[in-house]
């Protein structure tokens, strides 16, 4: 994945985060929804959400991804990363990968502060926000059930739609603060390219039909509906649009211009090939354009995801033989 430097540049400090966020916003303030000529009911199979969603995520939410640990012994492990968000002693946690099938709920039984990734001498803390730290997590005592790069959340994962939870991927959502500082290297490359083909996006949508009813409670787009995506103007080629996603409702609401008349958009949830099918008309896709970490994902990246998701597939499909 190539980084997009007006999207994905790495913030050095407070003052140039909030910059490139402005920047951001300015680009995407005027831009208005295109109806995707392809884009009809039968080709978006997606329930639609209608859950009320808010411009600020809860202070709790945290993700870390982990680009270093330390053994214990019979007194567990020391993981460190990155903090995004604020963290407690005895907060529970899910440690997420695509290696495991799901994650049970651990604890977090210890805080330090890192300076130079000495996990196990750094200063204790009881809670902390957005800092560099190691956890000591005693459940867990082999470092293989917190492989590099995997992700310590208190974000429970809901990527299916689902009529009373709305879509959140904490695992994408912690890759893409990440993605500045570490797409360089290959393990994460190659880790953030798979989940790219193999997740699911939240975007909203206009709908010249109001959504209705399923036996489960979801909401359905009616049949023959035609459905339109909110297209972003390309800071660079202004003749191209973007496609926007989000890993979560907290980043979908940072789009403010959405919510002006007090009423949430419609939303759903695209999988990765029809994300692709649309974005390859287009620019391309941003993942969460207003933050918390925008990450630009260009047609030639989306072809190089389609190249592996397909070579994977036939893969698995030889094995089966």
């Amino acid at each position: 994945m190539g980084i997009f430097d007006k999207f994905s540049k790495k913030s050095t400090d407070k003052e140039s985060k909030e910059e490139t966020e402005k920047e951001v916003e300015k680009e995407v303030s005027d831009n208005k929804v295109i109806d995707i000529k392809t884009a009809k009911s039968e080709d978006v199979q997606a329930e639609v959400n209608t859950e009320t969603v808010t411009e600020k995520p809860r202070t709790t939410r945290f993700t870390l991804v982990v680009d270093c640990i330390k053994e214990l012994g019979d007194k567990g492990v020391i993981v460190g990363g990155n903090l995004h968000g604020t963290i407690n002693v005895h907060d529970k946690i899910f440690v997420l990968h695509p290696m495991f099938k799901e994650s049970d709920v651990i604890e977090i039984d210890g805080i330090e502060l890192l300076e130079k990734d000495n996990l196990g001498q750094g200063e204790k803390v009881e809670f902390v926000s957005d800092k560099r730290v190691g956890l000591t997590i005693s459940a867990i005592k082999d470092k293989n059930k917190a492989p590099k790069y995997s992700v310590v959340t208190n974000i429970i994962p809901q990527l299916t739609p689902h009529p009373k939870k709305p879509l959140d991927n904490p695992f994408l959502l912690g890759l893409t603060y990440e993605y500045p500082r570490l797409i360089q290297d290959r393990m994460f490359a190659d880790l953030f390219t798979f989940t790219v083909f193999s997740t699911g996006y939240l975007t909203p949508v206009e709908l010249d039909k109001q959504p209705v009813a399923a036996e489960n409670g979801a909401m359905r787009i009616p049949q023959n509906s035609r459905v339109g995506f909110k297209l972003l103007s390309h800071p660079e080629h202004k003749d191209e649009k973007l496609l926007a996603v989000f890993t979560d409702f907290a980043a979908l609401g940072k789009w403010k211009a959405l919510f002006e008349d007090g009423k949430s958009p419609n939303s759903i949830i695209l999988n990765f090939d029809k994300c692709a099918e649309i974005a390859l008309h287009n620019g391309g896709y941003i993942i969460n354009p207003f933050g918390p970490a925008p990450v630009f994902v260009s047609k030639h990246n989306i072809e190089y995801a389609q190249k592996m998701k397909n070579d994977m597939d036939k893969k698995i499909a030889e094995d089966k033989k």
